[in-house]
Order: C-alpha cells, then sequence, then structure tokens
C-alpha cells in the first residue's frame, strides 16, 4: 500500500531556533499571473506551515527556513521496475513540499542542492522506501492553496525523472528569499501521516522524514557555501 499523505494533515506548526552556517536565501519567485497582484496573506501562510527554523550566522545576522505541510496524491507508474518485476502499475504516495529559505543579512551565499538517483531505505520497514527530487521551478507562495501548490505537471515530472539525480544551484542574494519545492516518491506499507522539513547543520542541508510510527529519516540533500 502506497503511504497515505493527507491523511490527518492537521494545520500544526512548531518554531525552533538553531546555529548554522550563514545562509542567504532569495532570489526571485516563479510569478503566476493568476497571483501577481495579490500580496502575500501570511496568516494563510501559517496555516500550511509544518516548522518554522531561524539560524544564527557567523554575522549575528540569520536566516530563516520554513518547511510545509504536505499535498499531493497517488502515483501510478508502468511497471515492471526494480523491486517489482510482476506489478504492471506500481502504486506510490507522492507528496509535495515547500521550503521558504529567507536572508535576514547582508552577504549573498551559494547553494548546491542534490538528491541521487538511489532510493532511500525506511529502517523500521523492511520494505519501505522513498525517493527525494528537487522540482526544477521555484514556488510563488501566493499559490499555497492551489492544487499541489500550483505544481500542475508534478506526474510527467515524476515519469521523466524518477531514478535519476536531480540538483540545483542557486546564488541568492542579501534580503531575498526563495521558495523550493520537493517531492518525495515513497511506498510505506501501513502508510502514515507525513511530515518533512529542511534543516541546516552547520554548513550542511538535511531533509527529515517523519512518516508515522517509523523512526524518522535524515537526508543529506545539500551544502550552503557563505
Amino acid at each position: 500500500m502506497a503511504c497515505e499523505l493527507l491523511a490527518s494533515c492537521t494545520m500544526n506548526s512548531k518554531t525552533v531556533s538553531g546555529e548554522g552556517i550563514g545562509a542567504d536565501s532569495t532570489g526571485e519567485s516563479v510569478t503566476d499571473s493568476a497571483h501577481a497582484v495579490e500580496p502575500l496573506d501570511e496568516e494563510l501562510l501559517a496555516q500550511w506551515t509544518y516548522s518554522t527554523h531561524r539560524y544564527a550566522l557567523d554575522s549575528g545576522d540569520s536566516l530563516l527556513i520554513q518547511n510545509s505541510l504536505p499535498r499531493g496524491d497517488r502515483y501510478l507508474r508502468p511497471g515492471p521496475e526494480p523491486g517489482f518485476p510482476e506489478e504492471e502499475t506500481i502504486q506510490y504516495g507522492a507528496g509535495i513540499y515547500w521550503s521558504r529559505l529567507k536572508n535576514e543579512s547582508g552577504k549573498k551565499i551559494q547553494l548546491d542542492l542534490h538528491y541521487p538517483a538511489d532510493s532511500f531505505a525506511i529502517s523500521t520497514v523492511p520494505i519501505g522506501y522513498l525517493f527525494g527530487l528537487i522540482l526544477p521551478d521555484t514556488m510563488d507562495l501566493r499559490a499555497v492553496q492551489d492544487y499541489n501548490y500550483g505544481m500542475d505537471d508534478l506526474k510527467a515530472y515524476l515519469d521523466s525523472t524518477l531514478h535519476k539525480p536531480t540538483s540545483k544551484h542557486l546564488t541568492l542574494q542579501p534580503w531575498e528569499e526563495r521558495t523550493l519545492l520537493t517531492s518525495l516518491v515513497m511506498r510505506v506499507p501501513g502508510g502514515g501521516v507525513v511530515r518533512t522539513e529542511m534543516l541546516l547543520q552547520g554548513g550542511d542541508l538535511f531533509y527529515r522524514v517523519n512518516i508515522g510510527e517509523n523512526d524518522p529519516l535524515l537526508i543529506p540533500c545539500g551544502r550552503v557555501h557563505y
């Protein structure tokens, strides 16, 4: 059974502070004409925010990383493929999540983000695993209520990209922000509520995944150069 990504999607959030290497986050957001003249509704955004982390920079300024609650659906993929030699249609759960990186310093930084082609095993589930993918476009946060956070062609992207490495390099200017989209494609017998967040530890970025009662999975996903 594919993991149920939308079950029990309560609007809970948490805020924590931590220490990390400096990280300016920003850049231009993709502009959707349907949202171009609308101001960002921070109260609405908070309803779709799972966690907020503020990291102290070397300069005494900070980097803010906000992480979303999930959107997503089932993802059907033609078989067979490795691990499923007898299945004509393979059912996964496909979630989509945003991470808002907000530079609260006066220095620019560079971020290198990446996920490998290989899957990550979920240690407490013998046949449970997931794939991480970085989506090609940044997100306009005014699309927070849109289906799949505005990523209308998610299935087509997964069809062409699953089992391949994905990466993104960003140069972010001072006092700007950028919102990245990540998709997790997973197959977890028994399912469970999924919560995810991007974290900064030292200069390294990690993506932490919690699925139901399983042990959290910490995935290396990049590096910040300050």
